[in-house]
């Protein structure tokens, strides 16, 4: 991630998901860069969520209401709620894919070495039939 300067603000090599929390100290466009470069061989997936909080600044008018300020903090742990919610979401929908995949797999091969045997069976009864005939010479 870089900040609108273009000065790195955040980095991370070879992650399989990572989460991250920055709080800008400058107004701009920010700056996410995905790479593949280290693993061309398969396919990734990419997902994020940025979340834009504004500061509430007080005006010298109005003072804050301990009340609304305490309806700010609550809103602020309800969209955070809201993202790891999200995020798990995700994660529990790749963990399922894996393992349906997984299981596909397992059935497959499972039904592989079945037949395997199946055919091991069949050939060793029709060797053991054809060994022990008598044959007769007359």
């Amino acid at each position: 991630i870089n900040d609108p300067s273009g000065s790195l603000v955040e980095d991370a090599t070879r992650s399989a998901s990572a989460t991250y929390y920055h709080d800008a100290k400058v107004d701009g466009k920010f700056e996410y860069c995905f790479s593949n470069a280290f693993s061309t061989v398969t396919e990734k997936s990419v997902g994020f969520n940025a979340v834009v909080i504004k500061p509430y600044k007080e005006d010298a008018t109005h003072k804050a209401d301990p009340l609304e300020h305490e309806i700010r903090e609550l809103a602020a742990g309800i969209q955070e709620i809201r993202n790891e919610q999200e995020y798990t979401l995700i994660r529990e929908r790749t963990h399922r894919n894996t393992a349906e995949s997984t299981n596909s797999r397992v059935v497959w091969w499972s039904l592989f070495q079945s037949a395997i045997l199946f055919l091991v069976c069949v050939f060793q009864i029709t060797y053991l039939k054809r060994f022990f005939e008598v044959k007769r010479v007359v």
